[in-house]
């Protein structure tokens, strides 16, 4: 406890640098991590060897893009002993599973620090959002976090419930800041809208996990009748980015971790997101491949005060909802939670024909066809129901379209209505 809290008093100071100060100290991050990787770590080693490349060959950011990009599936090719760190006993590793929304599922192994860091830079854009120690903070998500509950005495809603059991939840509770999923919020403020029922305001609400689009943006806030605030994170790096009150961008965690956009095949100035971990060293992630497409912000000062560079937007969150015929409607990433446990499966596309046919193609070998299809069938109903069509379909690989997000869903069904 002592030590997050130090962590977290660290990051809070750091947020606030000079231009001169952060660039010092990022670079510092940056340079041990590039010899920690190389000395400890053989995929990166390897890497390194294979394109010429030494630690001392990396002392700025501006050398950084010597080093080839990395991909979530060449650290699946090389394999737990290959991409994680020699110095760590594995023991002393925690293991997450994570699939997001590139469909792949990945096993990454963290050291505690990292999980220190981690959860500090979590407290730190929750206060930068309006949340203090005392207040009441209500998580609307897929489970409980531990930490967050002994520590914290927070309170949380399953994602899976009707909006009329969240309605009475909140409304019991009484929260001061709301945090959740786009998806299922969306949803609730959906049902408060149409019914007119009375729900809690909460000083400010913050949305995760998905793109919060305008029109989303607007329903969410009109509902709730509170301020919105958006986060960006991820497994691998904790909290990428938050939006800043006064800006209305994104803050780049760049005390933590390094962001840089790939050319795209777009011409906006939108590029894919390549982030480096600078305090991960269980499992290091150097020039990683997110799938996610992104936009800068301009490259001024921010008015809050924070010379930390921002995002201005992020676009391959938009992933796709299943809407079923009776008016349900099914995030993503309650798809990705129901199939991700299955053993025996690469990568998934899940893909929305109309309203009542769903088309799931699996990365799976073709000899365990039949115990696949049943276990990914029993995996789904209890999410559709039994009246839509499920077409489960094997590949010995998923094609993915040059230049544009894998989505794990995919909705091909007439565009959704403005809400």
């Amino acid at each position: 406890m002592l030590t997050l809290y130090r962590t977290y008093r660290s990051l809070a100071r750091s947020q606030w640098l000079t231009t001169e100060q952060l660039h010092l100290l990022r670079q510092k991050k940056l340079q041990e991590l590039v010899s920690h990787a190389y000395t400890h770590v053989p995929y990166y080693h390897k890497l390194f060897r294979k394109a010429g490349i030494h630690p001392t060959d990396i002392r700025t950011f501006d050398d950084l893009s010597h080093i080839p990009v990395t991909t979530k599936r060449d650290l699946l090719e090389a394999g737990p002993g290959q991409i994680t760190s020699g110095v760590f006993p594995a023991r002393k590793l925690v293991a997450e599973r994570t699939t997001g929304s590139t469909g792949e599922p990945f096993t990454v192994f963290l050291d505690r620090n990292w999980l220190r860091v981690r959860k500090a830079l979590f407290l730190r854009a929750l206060h930068t959002a309006g949340w203090r120690p005392g207040r009441k903070l209500v998580f609307v998500t897929a489970g409980r976090k531990p930490w967050h509950r002994r520590i914290m005495g927070w309170h949380y809603i399953s994602f899976a419930d009707s909006p009329e059991s969240m309605r009475e939840q909140l409304n019991r509770i009484r929260p001061d800041v709301l945090y959740g999923w786009v998806t299922p919020l969306r949803e609730l403020a959906r049902y408060i809208r149409d019914t007119g029922k009375r729900i809690h305001s909460p000083q400010v609400t913050i949305t995760t996990a998905e793109t919060l689009v305008a029109q989303d943006r607007e329903l969410i806030g009109r509902a709730f009748k509170s301020r919105l605030c958006e986060f960006f994170g991820m497994t691998e790096m904790g909290i990428i980015g938050w939006e800043c009150r006064e800006a209305g961008q994104m803050h780049i965690a760049e005390d933590t971790c390094h962001a840089e956009l790939a050319p795209d095949h777009d011409t906006s100035g939108t590029g894919r997101l390549v982030m480096t971990n600078l305090e991960l060293r269980a499992t290091p992630f150097i020039r990683y491949e997110t799938g996610d497409l992104a936009r800068f912000g301009p490259a001024t000062a921010c008015r809050c005060g924070r010379s930390l560079r921002t995002l201005a937007r992020i676009d391959g969150r938009l992933v796709d909802c299943i809407r079923l015929e009776d008016g349900r409607v099914i995030s993503p990433y309650q798809v990705t939670l129901a199939l991700e446990p299955l053993k025996g499966i690469g990568r998934f596309h899940v893909i929305q024909e109309n309203p009542g046919k769903i088309s799931v193609e699996l990365e799976a070998n073709q000899k365990d066809a039949d115990a696949l299809q049943s276990a990914v069938r029993n995996a789904l109903i209890p999410l559709t129901g039994t009246g839509v069509e499920l077409g489960i379909v094997l590949k010995q690989t998923l094609a993915m379209q040059p230049g544009r997000k894998f989505r794990v869903v995919e909705n091909r069904c007439i565009q959704q209505s403005t809400p």
